[in-house]
């Protein structure tokens, strides 16, 4: 290491990787991957063996601090440094295995996204390290014993599941042979007291399930299936919350037949505790419905469906379950029952109705974003049926315009509505309203009333004038007519957002959508000219 340039370079983002910014560590450990890999080329051996050995102090001492930062910076460094190749590669890979065991080991929050970040990494040293299957069984040992260990140590325990689930992910044919050993143990994890602990054992359930053979299932889940229903016999909220998300795993498997016996006794476990007083027990509920639908969609439309549609409306109308979680639950339903939902869709469309304009009056857009993605899987779960109630729910669905918020998903749901319902006057009524939306963000505000004139001499077929003439077909004027009134409208009102059309993301959305939505019955060469030309030397059009 003689040359000053690369002591700086180094120097520059080991200083970085202490920052508490992780966005500049990211940026700074990818540059000194860059940096490794050009002096793994250029350099001897000898010459890059010591230029290592250097940055493995570095490792040893971040990786070993209890400055938070510094060991995210040692993490870091190693996720990017394994794939550094050279002469004394496997050596490497196990000395940067025993600085991330310092990680593993030292105990932090559950909540704190280093020890996630660490069992990644060492997946990902499995993964690339020939010799992998020393540091597969030390890790695997480890993690079991912490299971195993008879006391109650949560973060043992968490980082115990997180180290199966990404062995388990990193290496699967190393894995098999302790599948039943997890299945066995993967309660003490699933019935802790910190949820976030009862959800890291269900991913990690979810990733072992992918290795049980067809064979081995039937009695891994008969086991699973027992013990949730012990779990819920002992009025323990942790453990009822558990053994439902268990369930809900078992319900997610490609072989249903191995629990279609037991699809009883789960929907009775359900709606016995959908009401439930913790929050988290009524949100796995709700959220695990669609798929005990789509287990068995005639059998639960024919007995459960109506208590189904009611329960979730009613969470929804009382606020106690999140909007996200009960429009995904009502879409998701539907796309399991299909037809079979329409006695129920009044009912989920006035809930509907409800979010668009409680979003608009409360300015929550997250609100009109999980309503949308709803009505986008309704019309793929009912398709034409649907059509009876699209038109009014459209109006609703543009009423703000395209906005940075909710407009990517406005322009998929109005997307499905046309491909799936499939009704000519509904995709005329939306091809106005967009493209009346799409004009009020990329022409000015001041200039509408010029840009009124012009369309208004369009919708009535007349030529114009404005570097080129061509005539609007009179089979268009409807439409443009249309789309002439509802600018008028809002080159009248008072309310036109004029920041919306600042946002270059709103600006990049309009141009996009006007060239991938379907407007294939009207010509746009005047939407062309007047929206599209002033934007061709624009930032947000390259």
């Amino acid at each position: 290491m003689s040359a000053p340039k690369e002591f700086w370079e180094l120097g520059t983002c080991l200083a970085k990787l202490k920052s508490d910014d992780l966005n500049q560590q990211q940026v700074a450990a990818l540059h000194l991957k860059a940096h490794a890999d050009r002096e793994a080329r250029i350099r001897t051996t000898q010459e890059f063996n010591l230029y290592m050995e250097e940055i493995c102090k570095n490792i040893h001492d971040f990786c070993g601090s209890h400055n938070r930062n510094e060991r995210m910076g040692g993490i870091l460094l190693i996720r990017n440094l394994i794939d550094v190749v050279y002469a004394d590669h496997d050596l490497h890979l196990q000395k940067l295995g025993r600085y991330l065991q310092k990680i593993i080991d030292y105990k932090t929050d559950v909540k704190d996204h280093i020890p996630e970040l660490a069992a990644q990494t060492l997946g990902h040293l499995v993964q690339a390290n020939p010799t992998s299957a020393d540091i597969f069984d030390r890790q695997i040992r480890l993690a079991f014993e912490w299971l195993g260990s008879g006391t109650r140590n949560e973060y043992h325990i968490y980082m115990a599941m997180l180290i199966i689930r990404e062995l388990a992910k990193a290496a699967p044919t190393l894995f098999q042979e302790h599948v039943h050993s997890f299945v066995k143990t993967v309660w003490i994890g699933i019935t802790d007291a910190k949820h976030e602990i009862r959800e890291t054992s269900k991913l990690a359930l979810r990733q072992v399930f992918q290795l049980i053979g067809k064979k081995k299932a039937a009695n891994s889940y008969f086991r699973l299936f027992n013990m949730a229903r012990k779990e819920i016999q002992t009025k323990n909220s942790s453990n009822i919350h558990g053994a439902i998300l268990v369930i809900g795993e078992l319900l997610a498997q490609d072989e249903p037949s191995h629990i279609m016996g037991y699809y009883e006794d789960i929907c009775r476990i359900f709606f016995k505790h959908k009401d439930a007083r913790p929050p988290l027990l009524r949100e796995a509920i709700i959220k695990l419905m669609p798929r005990l639908a789509h287990f068995n969609p005639e059998r639960f439309s024919r007995e459960y469906l109506d208590m189904c549609v009611r329960h979730i409306i009613q969470e929804h109308k009382m606020q106690s379950v999140p909007p996200e979680i009960t429009y995904t639950a009502l879409g998701g339903v539907a796309m399991a029952v299909r037809e079979r939902i329409m006695s129920n869709i009044p009912a989920i469309i006035s809930v509907l109705d409800e979010g668009l304009t409680r979003s608009r009056r409360q300015n929550a857009p997250s609100i009109a974003t999980n309503a949308l993605r709803c009505i986008a899987m309704l019309a793929e779960a009912i398709g034409p049926l649907l059509g009876a109630f699209a038109s009014d729910l459209v109006d609703k669905m543009i009423k703000n315009g395209l906005t940075s918020d909710s407009g990517e998903t406005l322009v998929r749901s109005l997307t499905a509505l046309v491909n799936h319902v499939k009704d000519r006057r509904l995709l005329n009524d939306i091809q106005k309203r967009l493209l009346a939306a799409i004009f009020q963000i990329l022409l000015p505000t001041s200039a509408l009333p010029a840009a009124i004139t012009g369309a208004t001499a369009a919708a009535s077929g007349n030529s114009v004038s404005s570097g080129g003439n061509f005539v609007l077909p009179s089979s268009e004027t409807g439409i443009m007519g249309d789309v002439v009134k509802i600018l008028r409208n809002a080159a009248s009102s008072t309310s036109q957002d004029a920041k919306k059309a600042d946002d270059p993301g709103v600006i990049r959305l309009a141009l996009h959508t006007i060239g991938t939505f379907n407007f294939n019955n009207i010509r746009l060469l005047w939407f062309v000219y007047q929206c599209l030309i002033p934007y061709l030397d624009h930032p947000v059009a390259t």
